[in-house]
């Protein structure tokens, strides 16, 4: 295993690897489950079937029909994709992709019972900046979902192995500061 960058660090080796077995983030506690159309990838394992059949649709009347259907007890966004050369994927807005029209469309829908949100945030009512919220946890779920499918989960290993070690960084920034972490409280112990 190659590193993909190594840095020197008051005396120690970092170096930070691609992260070959890296767990998905959708089997982490998500707030939102994602129905996939996807041939190629479905995060939750629920496709838009799943979906029809919680809402009561036996038929599929296309996305816009499916989130009108959903909007009294649910908050759902179309979720977007482009898959060239790497996975983009956006939250109720076509990625652009001005190259390629045919890798890019809907991948699925991503939702929440309002039920849910109401349990998790404390509250009775859905006021627009929890919707807000509600978007940004999205937004996120969405960019560390993104980053799975492209590879870029990092680790790092201090002094070749030798030293400490962890994986499961999506970013390598978090990597790095996290191994200097280690080596500062190692250095203040000594």
């Amino acid at each position: 295993m190659n590193a993909i960058e190594t840095i020197s660090y008051k005396g120690h080796e970092i170096g930070i690897y691609y992260d070959e077995y890296a767990e998905s983030p959708r089997a982490w506690d998500n707030l939102s489950m994602i129905y996939s159309n996807s041939r190629r990838y479905n995060p939750d394992g629920l496709d838009i079937d799943d979906l029809m059949n919680e809402i009561g649709i036996s038929e599929f009347p296309g996305f816009d029909n499916i989130l009108s259907r959903m909007e009294h007890d649910y908050i759902a966004y179309r979720v977007c994709i482009v898959d060239h050369s790497g996975v983009a994927l956006s939250l109720n807005s076509p990625v652009p992709n001005p190259y390629m029209g045919f890798d890019s469309g809907t991948f699925g829908i991503m939702a929440v019972s309002k039920d849910a949100v109401r349990r998790e945030c404390g509250v009775k009512r859905i006021t627009n900046k929890i919707r807000e919220k509600v978007e940004s946890v999205f937004k996120g779920e969405l960019e560390d979902l993104e980053k799975y499918m492209n590879g870029e989960v990092y680790g790092y290993m201090i002094d070749g192995g030798d030293g400490d070690s962890c994986w499961g960084y999506y970013s390598t920034d978090h990597a790095i500061e996290e191994a200097k972490s280690i080596i500062d409280c190692e250095t203040a112990a000594a």
